[in-house]
């Protein structure tokens, strides 16, 4: 459809001033050239202007070509997304009429035209400006020219070169005027850019990928993206093969098995031929760049996801991203040298790699046999228990390494030891019960049948599991760091590489675990009170009250057995309710929900938490105290925790947690001890809760600790599809000194002189530590 324009002023002033007849000069009568001087020079003259007229008058229209269709254009876009706004908002409205209708198209239409002329009228005038005015003044040169023109005899010459020069202008003038017409990308278009021909196979090989190889989704779409974007040669492979960098990045994958990872989860390409074509250079491009990122990701702790193992590992291995790690792989000139800096490079990982390639070797890890292990109990009739006094306990004590201590005989089941069977009965994952049966004493000699000296292989297994924990940690532990080794019973306080603080610690019972996580340390905290927790009151002290409760006489009644108030008072708990303290004794506690009060300990020493805590933030309520009973950490099990961590000597520890986290001298310290309160620190120190179960020496000798909740054999099966077969001669456990331990109150069997040492518990502590149950 055809539309008015409304016209530059610039472009009509230019086909205004233009001649109507052959002369640029004004038309009036005394100016004309008279017929009887027509020459050959003033012939040449008038054609050439007439000429340049024309020109002149085609590029004045092609402009005004050009911005129609540009309005045009421009109009019809916003035709097009005026009538989509206004179908959207517009309410339905009654069919116009022919006449009204035909009067608003005209007036939508103009004024689409008046609002389209303005985006490119500026640019437009612009060029037409300076066209016109060239040919303002060419039109003034011309007529002093032709005045000049007859004296001259080079007027024809002049006439030419004139000429010459105008179509050159007018040139210019003709591409000044396409440039407006034609579109930004149309003015310069980009070359194409070549693909080399293998990397164009592999991005066809790759779009049907998820068809033909196992690969993580992140790194099949990171090498889909990398080899969409890539134009240059295949980083891996040539026209004869493998390339020099190919073959070492191999080679690289080959030895995974060197670092703990499984060789048999990389399916490495192969050429068949000597000359392969381009199609199976395609793919082994490919897969090999696939298989680089997988093993990226195992040395990265990739290989399974921790919590789904057990919710007790509370960690994100820190994986790269693949984008990241096949840009990397590019640009680098030694692949093998890239893939082994992706491993932990912390110094206990170092270490277990050092004792795996040596346990590999042709001698065995330097692991030295407990004798424990060398006394063998046959089996018999007869059940010996908690008070038995026998011949064969003697000889259990030594198989479990408790001595007699305190007085007691050698042939005396006391116990001590009565706890020490149990730990190990729930280590092998039997009956916990404490009775020295034959169903016992067969797991007990099943540890020691066979068992010359530690398996080679089992033991390469273990330093296998323990390398994939390392890789579950963050690349940074922090300069200063708190390490908490849950099997090991031990605490270390690192600064840089140098152990600053190490101390014995009790960790969580296996059926209230510590679980594993890093998280800051928060503050530390002096003469705290102690909340008990949700788990604590339904497990412990709930059924507490309600025995007091129903032996008492019921609620609210009279009886001289203890009343909920005497519990309450014995463990020194305050109750609160809605925030307000109330009396025990008012609650019927054999209906009442213990979930609904508040059972707070005030600072004190019958205060499980002792005189100090150590908070770092997490989900799981666990952190770092005191203990009002030390004598528990002589004990060779010290798995005896409602799930926190408690520390042996921690006044030296908070000490150095002031000085590491708020950097005090040593007067200071002092003051923030007797001053008490919450002192936060200012300096970051993480708390590292980890699990490992073995660990290496400068020499590569590994130590390992005890299995306590179960965990090698299940993070075992999950990585390499089979349980870690038993083999106690590799075990060390925690310090063996002895601990006087209270017998249980009213256990069936007890020798008099155990009943004699009986003491009844005197705090809450001692409940929960789980020796008090009834």
């Amino acid at each position: 459809m055809l539309r008015t324009v409304s016209l530059p002023s610039a472009v009509l002033a230019a086909v205004l001033t233009l001649p109507a007849s052959g002369a640029w000069a004004d038309p009036a009568p005394e100016r004309a050239a008279p017929a009887a001087k027509a020459t050959t020079a003033d012939a040449a003259r008038r054609e050439a202007e007439e000429e340049h007229r024309q020109r002149a008058q085609a590029m004045t229209r092609a402009a005004i070509e050009a911005q129609k269709r540009a309005l045009d254009a421009l109009a019809a876009q916003e035709e097009k997304a005026g009538a989509k706004t206004q179908a959207a908002k517009a309410p339905v409205k009654p069919a116009a009429t022919p006449a009204k209708d035909t009067a608003a198209k005209e007036s939508a239409e103009t004024q689409r035209a008046a609002k389209s002329e303005a985006p490119d009228r500026a640019q437009t005038d612009a060029v037409a400006d300076e066209i016109a005015e060239r040919h303002r003044l060419q039109a003034e040169a011309a007529k002093t020219a032709a005045t000049k023109e007859a004296a001259s005899p080079d007027a024809a010459l002049a006439s030419e070169t004139a000429k010459t020069e105008a179509e050159a202008e007018d040139k210019a003038d003709v591409a000044a005027v396409d440039a407006v017409e034609q579109p930004a990308a149309q003015v310069a278009t980009p070359a194409a850019v070549r693909v080399d021909p293998v990397v164009e196979i592999v991005r066809t090989w790759l779009a049907d990928a998820s068809s033909k190889v196992t690969a993580d989704k992140a790194d099949l779409d990171a090498v889909t993206a990398f080899y969409g974007a890539r134009t240059d040669a295949p980083l891996w492979v040539d026209a004869s093969g493998f390339t020099a960098k190919g073959k070492t990045a191999l080679n690289e994958l080959n030895k995974a098995a060197e670092w703990g990872l499984s060789p048999d989860a990389f399916a490495l390409p192969r050429f068949n031929v000597s000359e392969p074509s381009p199609a199976a250079l395609a793919e082994a491009e490919a897969r090999l760049s696939l298989e680089l990122l997988k093993y990226a990701r195992h040395a990265r702790g990739g290989r399974i996801t921790p919590s789904s193992v057990s919710m007790l590992l509370d960690v994100t291995p820190p994986v790269k991203d693949p984008n990241t790690v096949i840009a990397e792989l590019a640009k680098s000139d030694a692949p093998d040298r890239y893939l082994k800096g992706l491993h932990p490079q912390h110094e206990g990982f170092k270490l277990l790699h050092k004792a795996l390639l040596k346990a590999r070797g042709p001698s065995k890890a330097d692991v030295e046999v407990d004798p424990a292990l060398q006394i063998r109990l046959p089996e018999r009739q007869g059940v010996l228990r908690l008070g038995s006094d026998d011949p064969e306990v003697a000889q259990l004590r030594k198989r479990l390494k408790v001595p007699a201590t305190g007085g007691v005989s050698e042939t005396e089941f006391d116990e001590e030891l009565e706890i020490a069977l149990k730990a190990f009965q729930v280590e092998q994952q039997i009956s916990v019960d404490g009775l020295l049966g034959n169903g016992t004493r067969r797991v007990l000699n099943r540890e020691v049948d066979g068992q010359r000296g530690p398996d080679p292989g089992r033991m390469v297994q273990l330093i296998e599991l323990n390398m994939e924990r390392w890789r579950w940690l963050p690349e940074d532990l922090g300069e200063v760091h708190v390490w908490n080794n849950i099997p090991e019973y031990v605490t270390r306080v690192y600064k840089g590489d140098e152990v600053i603080f190490r101390e014995k610690i009790i960790v969580g019972k296996p059926n209230t675990a510590t679980p594993v996580f890093s998280a800051d340390m928060d503050f530390v905290g002096f003469n705290p009170t102690w909340g008990m927790p949700s788990g604590i009151k339904q497990r412990e002290l709930a059924p507490r009250l309600r025995r007091a409760a129903e032996n008492s006489g019921g609620f609210l009644f009279f009886s001289s057995g203890p009343s909920p108030s005497d519990v309450i008072r014995a463990y020194g708990l305050n109750v609160f309710q809605n925030g307000r303290q109330i009396n025990p004794d008012s609650v019927d506690w054999s209906r009442a929900n213990v979930q609904n009060f508040s059972f707070v300990q005030p600072p004190g020493p019958k205060n499980p938490l002792g005189q100090v805590k150590f908070i770092y933030r997490n989900k799981h309520d666990v952190y770092m105290h005191d203990t009002i009973e030390p004598g528990l950490f002589s004990s060779s099990n010290r798995a005896l925790s409602n799930g926190c961590i408690r520390v042996q000597n921690p006044m030296e520890f908070a000490a150095i947690m002031l000085r590491e986290g708020n950097g005090m001298n040593e007067a200071s310290v002092q003051r923030a001890i007797r001053g008490g309160g919450e002192i936060r620190h200012t300096n970051r120190i993480p708390v590292h809760m980890v699990y490992f179960t073995a660990q290496a020496d400068e020499s590569g000798k590994v130590s390992t600790f005890s299995d306590v909740y179960g965990l090698d054999g299940r993070i075992s099966s999950a990585l390499l599809g089979r349980p870690l077969p038993r083999d106690p001669a590799s075990v060390e456990t925690a310090s063996t000194e002895p601990v006087q331990q209270r017998p249980r109150a009213g256990q069936k069997g007890t020798s008099s002189k155990a009943s004699k040492n009986y003491k009844a518990p005197q705090t809450l502590s001692d409940a929960i530590t789980g020796f008090w149950l009834n």
